[in-house]
């Protein structure tokens, strides 16, 4: 991996992480059960530490934080966001899931690129990957209780 490739994958984590930020955020107002509620502000406030995380990275590396994304990625958080508060809290948790599984793959794909050549960046890369698996089985579980559906979560 050459250090533009790591720049380009640590951005395109940089907006992963913003969109969750987004996503969650704009559905607190439309939960009304309080155990869903707080979940989410605690996954709001892990993906924010995941941001922040980012943006050391890019500071240590001495590259320029995407400035558009924040923008972009709120936009795209709200949409997807709204337009779930059309759907059953069912299909917003399925959503969940998926976009959980989704940062989960490609954790593990970036962990496995830089074996060998950034150990201690796979390493801490672990943490946001274990967080991500935590949000999603959450998910999944709260899934299974409301609805009796069992969502494979593969961890």
């Amino acid at each position: 991996m050459t250090p533009e490739e790591l720049a380009l994958q640590l951005k395109e984590f940089y907006l992963l992480e913003q969109y969750q930020v987004s996503y969650y955020e704009d559905q607190l107002s439309a939960l009304t059960d309080a155990h869903l509620r707080y979940a989410h502000e605690q996954m709001v406030e892990r993906e924010r530490q995941h941001v922040r995380f980012f943006e050391e990275k890019f500071a240590q590396r001495h590259l320029e934080t995407p400035a558009i994304a924040g923008d972009l990625t709120r936009f795209a958080g709200f949409v997807s966001a709204k337009a779930l508060n059309l759907a059953s809290l069912e299909g917003r948790l399925r959503t969940g899931v998926a976009i959980e599984a989704k940062a989960s793959a490609m954790y593990r794909e970036l962990i496995t690129h830089l074996a060998g050549y950034d150990d201690k960046l796979a390493e801490q890369l672990w943490h946001n990957l274990i967080d991500e698996e935590f949000h999603m089985c959450w998910l999944a579980s709260k899934l299974e209780s409301i609805s009796g559906e069992r969502v494979e979560t593969n961890v």
